[in-house]
């Protein structure tokens, strides 16, 4: 297996507005999944949330996460990132998230050998959004989207979420493995 390639990181997570009322807030959090096609493809699934956003994000609030998302980015990665937001407790627990990616390392073995590389994300995206749903009692789905892999440093293409009456943006960056660090 080669050496990584750069790090992910999740800059910022910014409120544009929520479904709740003004004084009401949210608890948002992100499921990442990451997908290395190849001979041997390999997948994770990570979960980032903040207890400074859990029912403390509000409309216009902007969240510095500065925050290590994954630690393997290359320009051939497929990463999707999904946006959900906790009700009264979390869905994706940490049961629930080594079955998701138990499931998802599966789904992308099989996709990885069967389609071309240019039907991935959506093979991935598909797998992922049916097993995400598998675990929602409570929480909401709100979109998922993917981020494509612009620069293995620097900052990434911001991704904008939106779905009923709620809107977020989250921006990324990536950053260089120093070659004697691998």
């Amino acid at each position: 297996m080669p050496a990584p390639a750069s790090f992910l990181y999740l800059d910022t997570l910014h409120c544009l507005q929520q479904r709740d009322l003004p004084f009401d807030a949210d608890s948002p959090y992100l499921l990442v999944f990451a997908g290395q096609p190849g001979p041997q493809p390999e997948a994770d699934v990570i979960r980032v949330t903040s207890p400074d956003w859990h029912q403390r994000t509000r409309s216009g609030r902007l969240h510095l996460a500065r925050t290590w998302v994954h630690h393997d980015l290359r320009a051939d990665s497929i990463l999707l990132v999904a946006l959900l937001e906790q009700d009264w407790q979390l869905d994706i627990h940490d049961a629930a998230l080594r079955e998701l990616r138990a499931t998802m390392r599966q789904h992308w073995a099989s996709c990885a050998r069967r389609f071309a590389p240019a039907s991935l994300p959506l093979a991935a995206r598909l797998g992922f959004a049916r097993q995400i749903s598998r675990h929602l009692r409570n929480d909401a789905l709100i979109q998922i989207r993917h981020l494509p892999v612009a620069t293995l440093h620097g900052r990434l293409p911001a991704l904008a979420f939106s779905g009923s009456k709620v809107r977020y943006r989250a921006g990324f960056h990536a950053r260089r493995v120093s070659p004697g660090a691998a």
